[in-house]
């Protein structure tokens, strides 16, 4: 097993999704707040009210390539952190492994389900959940832009 076969796992479950789950969608109405702030605020909020559903969810598709009954914001998350796992484990995958930078296959001897794991749940806490909020609060013109509202210019 090495990081082909992961990001072939991460895109089979991502191909599940045919669009972002709904409330990816929903984001995009963040005037519905008070302010950019607040958005932020219920956004980060959002993700911490579903982390350990969605954290045992994790373990279980890790564990036997099944995930639990779970609900649309749920699945939001997941969508999220597949999301971001797939980043990480294509970079690994297509790292020119010079000197100094090397992502180094899985071990061999390491279970596919235990690298499965370590990228839906220990990255996500370490750093994906960072990525993955970063990309939409702080994406130029994405939903939490002070921008986005603004119409574009007429030529």
């Amino acid at each position: 097993m090495g990081w082909a076969d992961i990001v072939a796992i991460l895109e089979g479950e991502l191909a599940n999704f045919a669009d972002p789950p709904e409330r990816l969608k929903a984001l995009r109405d963040w005037n519905k707040y008070s302010s950019r702030e607040a958005a932020i605020d219920a956004l980060k909020f959002d993700e911490s009210t579903h982390w350990k559903i969605v954290n045992k969810a994790c373990v279980q598709f890790a564990e036997t390539r099944t995930w639990p009954q779970l609900n649309q914001e749920q699945l939001f998350w997941i969508y999220a952190r597949l999301h971001t796992a797939r980043v990480l484990a294509q970079i690994a995958l297509n790292s020119k492994r010079t000197k100094g930078f090397v992502f180094p296959d899985p071990d061999k001897d390491v279970p596919e389900r235990s690298v499965l794991e370590d990228l839906l749940v220990r990255y996500w806490l370490f750093q994906g959940r960072s990525a993955f909020l970063g990309s939409i609060i702080f994406d130029p013109m994405g939903p939490y832009d002070p921008l986005a509202g603004i119409p574009p210019p007429e030529f």
